[in-house]
């Protein structure tokens, strides 16, 4: 029973040391081309809880009507566009989203050259919940952020499919 009990304590050791060593991944932004601007659109983790609300659910990216893709949780694209107006909505109204929340709309602008980072930003409903039979009520944003915080958020997603 004790030599179970130490192998436990070295099974726990060695996966903390793993996901001690492996640090923060690298990110560098795609740079836009002579004629467009680049959209970041990403989902990172939800701090400080230990189930990710609506992690297997993902909806659909409609960029100006048209589907970009769906965006998986922890994951982040790069979208080559115009400058100008645009409007994105969040949506589980098409065939390949996986989403059953309210659509969620913005609409920006973007200049030329400009690289313009979009958060969907996915938080359980503090206000709503109250008690354990409460816990799907989520509070979705489409959140505008700065370069300077979004590469730190984006380098701990991995690139969408």
């Amino acid at each position: 029973m004790a030599k179970l009990g130490k192998l436990f304590i070295l099974f726990i050791a060695i996966v903390i040391s793993s996901t001690a060593c492996s640090g923060p991944k690298y990110f560098e932004a795609v740079q836009p081309t002579d004629d467009n601007s680049i959209l970041y659109v990403y989902r990172s983790k939800v701090k400080g809880v230990l189930f990710q609300p609506l992690s297997s659910s993902y909806p659909d990216l409609i960029l100006d009507g048209e589907s970009v893709d769906v965006l998986k949780a922890n994951t982040h694209r790069a979208i080559p566009i115009k400058p100008g107006k645009h409007h994105l909505r969040v949506t589980g109204l098409t065939k390949k989203a996986k989403w059953d929340q309210k659509d969620k709309e913005l609409s920006f602008k973007i200049k030329l050259g400009e690289i313009k980072y979009l958060k969907i930003n996915v938080q359980y409903d503090i206000d709503e919940i109250n008690h354990v039979s409460t816990m799907n009520k989520r509070a979705i944003y489409i959140t505008p952020v700065d370069a300077e915080d979004a590469i730190y958020e984006i380098r701990e997603t991995t690139k969408a499919e």
